[in-house]
């Protein structure tokens, strides 16, 4: 066919389109002859188009019925800031034993402060992800109910007892202070060693729970 297209240019007055096909390559192309001048197109063989690859999507596992999702070091954290809780209580135990008054307020303001970060993280990245993981078991689940009630109680008497003594100025020397602040020292302690021996071991992957 190309030797034809070559006779071809030989006569002006003839117009004719030649088509031809490469196979080893695809290409295709044509060739007009009209009079002496040729016009000629080739098109390049195609590129494939770049494969491209899967995007990994994060899977984040949650609680069933929430968007809470499970903390590998939650628990490690909780017990860190229960260490930081008795740090304050013991810092507050240690001024008063010294007389030294005037340095109390200010440290139960902090451990105001402290205690109630804590409860509300664990109030929503622990309690609620629970209740909805354990649904399914009975038991745990009423458990889970009953410490997070207990710990709504506690942190209510005290909050109230560290915003009455935690303003400047507060009588931190009475018998009455010494008093409460010990019962408030023996209830934190047990509650901390029960959470940390009996409630936050439930605390796992939601994959690991037998859902409804």
């Amino acid at each position: 066919m190309i030797g034809c297209a070559q006779q071809c240019m030989q006569h002006a007055s003839i117009s004719h389109t030649f088509v031809f096909i490469n196979k080893s390559d695809l290409s295709f192309g044509f060739v007009v002859i009209r009079g002496e001048r040729m016009f000629g197109w080739f098109s390049k063989k195609k590129n494939k188009a770049p494969e491209q690859k899967p995007v990994a999507v994060e899977v984040k596992s949650v609680a069933p019925g929430t968007g809470i999702s499970f903390k590998p070091d939650l628990i490690k954290k909780y017990s860190s800031d229960h260490q930081e809780l008795l740090g304050l209580y013991g810092q507050v135990a240690e001024k008063l034993q010294q007389q030294e008054f005037s340095a109390i307020p200010a440290l139960l303001k902090r451990l105001q402060d402290a205690l109630r970060a804590h409860l509300l993280d664990e109030n929503l990245n622990f309690y609620i992800y629970m209740q909805h993981c354990y649904k399914a078991d009975e038991d745990n689940l009423e458990l889970i109910s009953e410490y997070r009630r207990e710990m709504t109680d506690i942190g209510r008497t005290a909050f109230s007892f560290l915003k009455q003594y935690g303003e400047p100025g507060a009588d931190v020397s009475s018998a009455e202070f010494r008093s409460v602040f010990d019962q408030i020292g023996e209830v934190l302690t047990r509650r901390i060693d029960a959470e940390e021996n009996y409630l936050y071991p439930l605390y796992r992957h939601p994959d690991e729970f037998a859902v409804l």
